[in-house]
């Protein structure tokens, strides 16, 4: 992107599989975007824990790759969105791109998400995480 070009419009979607559901995200997640983004995350824990009768084991996955910016209130989605996933027996997941993942590691959220129960895993983009 050229400093001419505005920035691409945030953009969240949801792709539903039996026991598996995927949020991915594209744009910056910020103070704008993250309300949205909470938003489609506690309807995807709820119909992941059954309540929308998902088969399967329910995990979710949300993949911010194409995700360069998080913010403060992004950051308090994902926490709030894994606690809520673990709460309700949902396996949640979250891949995000290089730049992402050192702002991760810079306010220790990296650290947080890992040492909870093993429910809460965060797989950076090229290395797989799972134990």
């Amino acid at each position: 992107m050229s400093e001419t070009e505005p920035p691409a419009r945030p953009t969240i979607g949801v792709d539903v599989r039996p026991g598996s559901i995927l949020v991915r995200m594209c744009g910056d997640l910020d103070v704008v975007t993250a309300p949205r983004l909470d938003r489609v995350l506690e309807d995807v824990i709820l119909r992941a824990s059954g309540e929308y009768e998902l088969s399967g084991a329910p995990s979710i996955t949300i993949a911010l790759e194409a995700v360069d910016l998080i913010s403060a209130a992004g950051m308090t989605v994902l926490l709030r969105a894994c606690g809520n996933a673990s709460r309700h027996g949902v396996e949640c997941l979250v891949c995000v791109s290089p730049r992402a993942r050192r702002a991760l590691a810079l306010t220790g959220l990296d650290r947080v998400l890992l040492t909870g129960p093993r429910r809460h895993r965060v797989a950076w983009t090229g290395t797989s995480s799972a134990e």
